[in-house]
């Protein structure tokens, strides 16, 4: 069939159509004896799936990926994962955008007069910070490569010096008993690795989402644990919506991270947490350090039940 033709059967316009060509999207075939390009069935199927993708706001890079991973289930839902990951963090970064503007905009009608330069840098700060510490966050661990080195011992090998097997079991247990997770309620497990903690808070019959930003990782747990649903992504930007979890935890994950990125990690938390909702973090970190995490639940009046010995526990507001 012709572009006009594929371009009724798609929904696309030609002018779409070709463009799709000269990215590579759609690969060359066969042309009429007047030169013009023939439309065979898989173009259209191609075609059509570039169209559903790209109404999801999926990029044409991420599309090509996942288009090139059709014929591979595992492949796809990871190239699927990883464009769904870059659509959150778009998201979060304009959410905050018209966060920042509704403040600016509700001073600025109360004024007479116009917003100085000084004002709208004053308002942009934390929103240029939030960019700069999402922006400059690399994976220096390298999990990709811990996970096909290490397989489900992985999250083992991550642990400081002279940190022993029985104290990281210990620590997993009694994150999984404090939280409690009950039937009908659904939790995060935040940088799950493996799925070590992730199997401890299923037992209760719990949904579960287990995050984490190593691909390897979360192909090891689907392969243990093939009933949790697994979402790539880091702490910084969770790959979670507003006030969709009943808890969630963090286990030996922000050790790796700096001050910074860990406050940042901690909003990302709360931020999908439902109010009431409860939050375990276990990491080798110093009890000054956890204070310095502590200090910004406590002041949006977060109940604390503990913080030290490598572990703070809270419901937030």
């Amino acid at each position: 069939m012709h572009i006009r033709q594929a371009a009724a059967m798609t929904g696309l316009t030609p002018r779409a159509i070709r463009y799709y060509e000269q990215t590579g999207l759609l690969p060359a075939s066969a042309r009429t004896e007047g030169g013009y390009r023939f439309y065979s069935g898989d173009d259209i199927d191609r075609l059509r799936w570039i169209a559903a993708l790209r109404e999801w706001g999926i990029p044409l890079s991420s599309i090509a990926g996942m288009l090139d991973s059709l014929g591979d289930r595992e492949a796809f839902l990871l190239a699927a994962g990883a464009a769904r990951q870059s659509l959150y963090e778009q998201w979060l970064d304009a959410s905050a955008a018209l966060k920042s503007l509704d403040q600016g905009m509700a001073a600025w009608q109360s004024r007479a007069e116009l917003p100085s330069l000084d004002q709208l840098n004053e308002l942009s700060r934390e929103l240029q910070q939030q960019r700069k510490t999402r922006g400059s966050w690399t994976d220096g661990i390298g999990w990709d490569v811990m996970a096909a080195v290490a397989g489900e011992e992985a999250p083992v090998r991550s642990l400081p010096a002279g940190y022993s097997l029985e104290r990281y079991r210990a620590t997993l247990e009694e994150l999984a008993d404090w939280l409690d997770p009950l039937p009908g309620e659904t939790g995060a497990d935040l940088g799950c690795g493996t799925g070590n903690l992730t199997r401890l808070l299923t037992a209760g019959g719990a949904r579960l989402i287990a995050v984490d930003v190593s691909s390897s990782m979360l192909s090891l747990l689907a392969r243990s644990l093939p009933q949790i649903e697994t979402r790539q992504g880091n702490l910084l930007a969770l790959p979670l919506p507003d006030r969709s979890c009943h808890f969630a935890a963090s286990s030996f994950v922000l050790q790796h991270l700096r001050h910074d990125e860990r406050l940042l990690a901690l909003q990302e938390m709360r931020r999908v947490l439902l109010p009431g909702g409860r939050l375990a973090i276990a990491a080798p970190l110093t009890d000054r350090e956890l204070q310095r995490l502590r200090r910004p639940l406590a002041a949006d009046s977060c109940e604390i039940y503990s913080c030290g010995d490598g572990m703070l526990l809270a419901v937030v507001s």
